[in-house]
């Protein structure tokens, strides 16, 4: 008697793995792969939404994943040293973090629609093999040896991190365009913001960067927070976005002397407090649109002090202040009660 096809696999739906795969090949997908899978007509390993392994001991994959409907999750995967054989495309998340003998993204989709996860790799050398479009969160701190980010997507709709990476000298290759956050905190190698995203939509992060001595290359455009704060050798502000819709922070930079630089337009909160050679507040933005600190400061005069006290206290609004603190005069008169 003959055998009728089903409707399914009259479709393409459920072919037979044995006409493109190995037994072995077979095998490993039985063992390793959690979810129900299948095989296309183009000999792809399928499943029906999000693809995650129950067994990760394995170092490569040994066959062709078709392109994700949901995500990829091969995290925590110890011996994974190849990307080959990953989908070409995943619309929901692509996580490979916590390899540790991963190094290389080469294979990794070329677009993911959801975040894209490679931190704490730490044999990790490059970006290139990243996917060019990422519409989520790209992380990749924590990666010892990666020295640069070239390689990495062009355009993230999400936020970006590249923090804690201990050889890290340059953000050339970072993208021109970040939806949310950018952070390159506690990269201690970083000497310049130079390739730098020129547009953030949420806040940028450079904290704890002790040999960043510029903020030349900063973003044109921070949506948020613009933050600095930590970096010993920071001794200018020059760089530093014109316009900044949240905070602006620059606090516990021991050799900043001046504001020269600063934002001349920030609609939060301005904080350059724990900097103690700071020895005046000129160059300080023409607009601030909530506190402006500069506590724990020795060497600023109290003229200065004096001024933004009261300012803080609601005494007197910005424009008068901004007017007192770039007038030598204006700040001798107030500091004797004239104003």
């Amino acid at each position: 008697m003959d055998r009728f096809s089903t409707y399914g696999e009259f479709l393409g739906e459920a072919l037979d793995p044995s006409k493109f795969l190995t037994q072995e090949q077979i095998d490993w997908c039985d063992r390793h792969i959690k979810q129900k899978w299948g095989i296309n007509r183009k000999g792809e390993v399928t499943v029906t939404k999000n693809l995650s392994f129950k067994d990760r001991s394995f170092d490569r994959f040994p066959v062709q994943f078709a392109p994700a409907k949901g995500s990829f999750d091969c995290r925590d995967c110890p011996k994974l040293i190849s990307l080959e054989g990953a989908p070409s495309h995943v619309e929901g998340y692509f996580w490979c973090s916590r390899c540790p003998e991963l190094t290389s993204l080469e294979g990794a989709p070329a677009h993911v629609g959801g975040d894209f996860d490679c931190r704490d790799c730490p044999k990790l050398t490059s970006l290139k093999g990243a996917p060019a479009h990422v519409g989520g969160h790209f992380e990749c701190k924590r990666c010892d040896e990666l020295t640069s980010l070239e390689g990495a997507p062009s355009r993230v709709g999400g936020g970006f991190s590249c923090e804690e990476c201990p050889n890290l000298a340059s953000l050339e290759g970072a993208p021109a365009h970040v939806g949310e956050y950018f952070g390159c905190d506690d990269c201690p190698k970083l000497t310049s913001l130079e390739g730098a995203p020129s547009h953030v939509g949420g806040s940028f992060w450079c904290r704890r960067c002790p040999n960043l001595g510029t903020l030349e290359g900063a973003p044109e455009y921070v949506g948020r927070y613009f933050i600095c704060s930590g970096c010993r050798n920071l001794a200018s502000l020059e760089g530093a976005p014109a316009h900044v819709k949240g905070d602006f922070d620059c606090q516990d930079c021991p050799k900043l002397t001046s504001l020269e630089g600063a934002p001349a337009h920030v609609e939060g909160n301005f904080d350059c407090s724990g900097c103690p050679k700071l020895t005046s507040l000129e160059g300080a933005p023409s607009h601030v649109g909530g506190s402006f600190w500069c506590i724990e400061c020795p060497k600023l005069p109290d003229s200065f002090v004096g001024i933004i006290d009261v300012y803080n206290e609601e005494e007197i609004d910005w424009k008068m202040a901004h007017k007192l603190i770039h007038s030598e005069t204006g700040r001798k008169a107030h500091s004797i009660g004239l104003i």
